[in-house]
């Protein structure tokens, strides 16, 4: 998909956030259904990103860049795959009216990429991809920030520090890997808020995987909300 949108100049980034905020808007009309305006403008943002959701999300965005590369060229080479994407974006819309829009009570927001800095250290030369989450006082975790890269060409060490920590945040994880697609947790417990994180050996800690994000606690469904417990 990428060699196409660069070849019919279509900015992925932007279908991207388009995208989103077609989605966004699709929840806010199931929650006014279902409540009133004020209590859907204020849930909105405790929305928790399930695999029903993650599949129209994406199925959605595919399919508007399909069909942007279609119309470009008036191209049945595209059609195909914008109407299958579209397919699966139905069928992702008729899976979340199911299973029902995930809720939390007490939503940690997917953080806003850290800042990072090479520093005095042992760690060798090389590329560093990072990423952080939010906790909070019960264990919950948010969703993984997008990564970061850092390139270093001698030896050093990586400061992390986040920003904008939303209410209810107690504590951060750091992630860290050599491979963008293989990170792992460098941290023991919770870090501190405000604060930051410096890696403190010659080789990074081979941790867990990031999460998911949390689990919801109730579901916006049909004509009900179902509480989970």
């Amino acid at each position: 998909m990428f060699n196409m949108a660069t070849t019919e100049g279509i900015n992925l980034d932007e279908k991207i956030r388009l995208g989103r905020a077609e989605v966004q808007t699709l929840l806010m009309i199931i929650l006014k259904e279902k409540e009133s305006q004020a209590v859907a403008e204020s849930t909105i943002g405790s929305v928790v990103v399930t695999e029903a959701l993650k599949r129209l999300a994406t199925y959605h965005t595919l399919a508007l860049t399909y069909r942007d590369a279609h119309f470009n060229q008036v191209s049945e080479r595209y059609k195909g795959k914008w109407e299958e994407y579209r397919r699966l974006a139905s069928e992702a819309k008729a899976e979340l009216s199911r299973t029902g829009i995930g809720i939390v009570r007490t939503p940690l927001n997917r953080p806003a990429q850290p800042q990072i800095a090479a520093v005095a250290g042992s760690l060798p030369a090389g590329s560093y991809f990072i990423s952080i989450c939010w906790t909070d006082g019960v264990g919950s975790e948010s969703e993984a920030s997008e990564i970061r890269t850092l390139v270093t060409t001698q030896a050093s060490g990586i400061s992390i520090t986040p920003a904008g920590a939303p209410a209810g945040a107690t504590g951060w994880h750091v992630f860290a890997g050599t491979v963008e697609d293989v990170l792992w947790q460098q941290n023991t417990a919770p870090l501190p808020i405000p604060g930051n994180w410096v890696s403190p050996g010659s080789s990074l800690v081979i941790g867990r995987a990031p999460g998911t994000g949390q689990e919801p606690d109730s579901y916006v469904v049909q004509d009900n909300r179902f509480w989970r417990g």
